[in-house]
């Protein structure tokens, strides 16, 4: 670009506003692989074997983009739990932009992750205060087997040969504003109908799955959002699962009821579901929690107000896998309320160690952590024999972790709470 050598008079003609007309008739990236790693969010995408293709038109502040996302294999993780794992996704969209005002109306965007289709339709505008929308997505399919494709860790390669039945309905719409202090009023449902699926190979299926979900806010006003769990279950081979919560008033005093029933015998698992070779698990779990309370009763410390009771029983539970040494509980059971926790006689065997509770308890373990009152607890042990061999880590200590251990600089002393009724007592043979 020639530069200025001296102020010129600017024309009225030179300030016409001028206008840029671009067409992009061809853009493509094969086989790529997509990192992204958001460490404040706590987000992990990853996509591989990915394919990208697009056409469009510029004119002015409005930009016209279509185009295709293919993605062999996706995996994407929040805060450590799996979202989705080795999937397949493919994603058809058709949106125009008006980068004038920042709105983004979708005329059309059709996914597909795995066998699950997922349609939306609507507008997103981004303001400098906040963000206005108006969007609506539903699931086009109204077969479980879809649903159960997007699930991590049932989606195998045999999946077509996965024998499912039952029907399942999707949707959500968001309408309105988006600020620090105000969400779009929303209704998102989810309901499965007397599903069924059965593996190939394996000798029993999962049935009776019903599940009827409503998350609601009508106004915006983020404390009149509900969460209506009206019922979770199934049956594992023979065994139940039963799940309900309720929820409603999450800013001003958040209210929840709900329960969870199962008697599960893993042994089952390895009947129904196709699992991990390098893993295995046995065992019985049996539980059964009831709650329900607001959590202004927590805050003020009225526990009388709370109701709430739960169990949690283990019998001959074995787990094995390859980054631990095996570990076998012969009986463990613990039993809450809002006042104390119990543990019940157990043993407890972990490679060669095994250690057996004689005594467990934990009282006023709540009023402890929200008004600072005593807590008191018991805890009686006895080990035949603990190998600590088994436990020592296998490679060695580099030269800087054990330069950086011997740093003895920022060590102090460990302040004891003055509250606390703590007894322990163990022995090891």
């Amino acid at each position: 670009v020639p530069a200025e050598s001296a102020e010129t008079e600017i024309t009225e003609e030179e300030t016409t506003e001028s206008s840029l007309s671009l067409d992009l008739n061809h853009i493509e990236i094969t086989n790529a692989n997509i990192i992204y790693h958001d460490a404040s969010m706590g987000v992990d995408f990853v996509s591989n074997s990915s394919d990208f293709i697009a056409e469009g038109s510029y004119k002015g502040d409005i930009f016209n983009l279509i185009s295709t996302f293919t993605s062999k294999e996706m995996n994407v993780s929040y805060e450590g739990l799996t979202a989705i794992s080795k999937a397949s996704f493919n994603l058809e969209s058709s949106i125009e932009m008006d980068l004038g005002t920042f709105r983004f109306d979708i005329e059309s965007m059709n996914a597909k992750l795995n066998e699950l289709p997922l349609n939306m339709k609507g507008w997103l505008q981004l303001n400098d205060e906040n963000m206005e929308m108006d969007l609506a997505m539903d699931v086009p399919s109204s077969e479980f087997k879809s649903l159960l494709s997007a699930v991590p860790g049932c989606y195998t390669q045999d999946f077509n040969q996965v024998q499912a039945s039952g029907k399942m309905n999707f949707s959500m719409v968001l309408r309105g504003v988006m600020d620090e202090v105000k969400m779009p009023s929303s209704e998102i449902k989810m309901g499965i109908q007397n599903a069924q699926f059965h593996y190939p190979d394996l000798p029993k299926s999962v049935t009776n799955i019903n599940m009827d979900l409503l998350i609601e806010n009508k106004d915006g006003d983020p404390d009149q959002s509900i969460l209506d769990l009206k019922t979770f279950s199934l049956k594992l081979g023979e065994d139940p699962f039963e799940m309900s919560l309720y929820s409603k008033n999450p800013v001003s005093n958040p209210y929840a009821k709900g329960n969870i029933k199962a008697g599960i015998d893993l042994d089952q698992w390895k009947e129904v579901l196709p699992l991990d070779s390098s893993s295995a698990v046995s065992g019985k779990i049996t539980s059964s929690l009831s709650f329900e309370g607001h959590y202004a009763s927590v805050e003020n410390q009225n526990i009388n107000d709370l109701n709430a009771d739960g169990s949690l029983k283990l019998e001959e539970f074995n787990f094995f896998s390859e980054d631990i040494l095996p570990l076998n509980i012969n009986y463990f059971e613990i039993t809450a309320n809002p006042h104390s926790f119990k543990v019940a006689p157990s043993k407890i065997t972990y490679g060669q160690s095994t250690i057996e509770v004689k005594e467990a308890t934990l009282d006023n373990a709540i009023a402890f952590a929200l008004n600072d009152e005593m807590l008191h607890g018991r805890l009686k042990i006895h080990s035949d024999k603990i190998n600590l061999n088994e436990w020592m880590a296998s490679e060695d200590v580099s030269a800087a972790e054990t330069s950086e251990a011997s740093d003895s600089s920022a060590l102090e002393a460990v302040s004891i709470p003055h509250n606390l009724d703590l007894e322990f007592s163990g022995s090891i043979g």
